[in-house]
């Protein structure tokens, strides 16, 4: 699959992992607005995958899945390496519902997703059910994750306008992905990589994603400039306007989420790395 390829039909992807009984399928139902029917499940050593197509308002179609196993898998991590590498693989935006405070196996799927550079967001999912409307919860996951968690009910609404905003935002990041690999940049349009300093001691910079990007975005004739995070802000101050896209890493893009330009779509380096490894193949 290569950057040519047209994306900007593909429906987001969005990915619901919690144990079963975290109030998934409701979550959905409630940010929907409707209540979706099961589309295709499979069944690998008891885990079930349902697959829905619906609409959110913001985005348009998306495709969700929900994940989930027995509560000892989730105790003890045991859903197989191939499996967890697929679901990351075919998940653009994860949501990991977080239900009591044993969370072995939420936090290993939510550092699953954080290491591959896919967006995730922390849920306390049914904070009605809490007597204190999930806050020591919250504490607690966000110590875990360094994030602090969206709190939402799908029975009494709370916190589902929140959880429907962060969708949309973190979709842009996906969607800037999806430009790349579209048509949706080009000719004379500006593209800026916001790159660590480390890819200097790259042994071969031919290698890297950040290398093939560039010669596929000056292959489009698109505007490329290049700076370090630290150095965003001076090099859009440069700028007589925003750049169309901004590409970074997953370890800054909650810093370029800050400090963008409304107008600029931004994506990650780990978003588009799949489509350079295959064409390697």
């Amino acid at each position: 699959m290569g950057f040519q390829e047209e994306k900007s039909a593909t429906p987001f992807r969005i990915g619901l992992y919690g144990r079963r009984g975290s109030g998934k399928t409701s979550l959905i139902n409630a940010l929907t607005g409707k209540h979706s029917a099961l589309v295709r499940a499979l069944h690998r050593n008891d885990i079930e995958r349902v697959y829905k197509v619906l609409s959110i308002k913001g985005i348009g179609q998306i495709t969700f899945s929900e994940m989930s196993g027995t509560d000892d898998m989730w105790k003890h991590d045991n859903f197989g390496q191939e499996s967890a590498q697929a679901s990351v693989k075919e998940t653009d935006l994860a949501l990991v519902l977080f239900r009591e405070a044993d969370m072995h196996g939420e936090l290993i799927w939510f550092r699953n997703f954080q290491k591959a550079g896919k967006p995730v967001i922390p849920v306390i999912s049914r904070v009605d059910a809490l007597g204190d409307g999930g806050r020591v919860l919250a504490r607690i996951v966000e110590q875990k994750t360094g994030q602090e968690p969206l709190c939402v009910s799908a029975m009494t609404g709370d916190g589902l306008e929140e959880l429907r905003e962060e969708i949309v935002k973190r979709f842009s990041e996906v969607f800037g992905g999806y430009a790349v690999k579209g048509s949706l940049v080009g000719e004379g349009e500006l593209v800026l990589l916001v790159s660590p300093q480390e890819i200097r001691g790259a042994k071969s910079k031919e290698s890297l994603p950040q290398f093939k990007l560039l010669c596929e975005l000056l292959g489009r004739k698109c505007l490329v400039m290049s700076c370090v995070p630290e150095m965003l802000e001076e090099t859009l101050a440069k700028l007589t306007e925003p750049p169309k896209l901004i590409i970074t890493d997953g370890a800054h893009l909650d810093e370029m989420r800050e400090k963008k330009p409304a107008d600029s779509m931004l994506t990650s380096f780990a978003v588009l790395s799949e489509d350079c490894e295959e064409e390697d193949e």
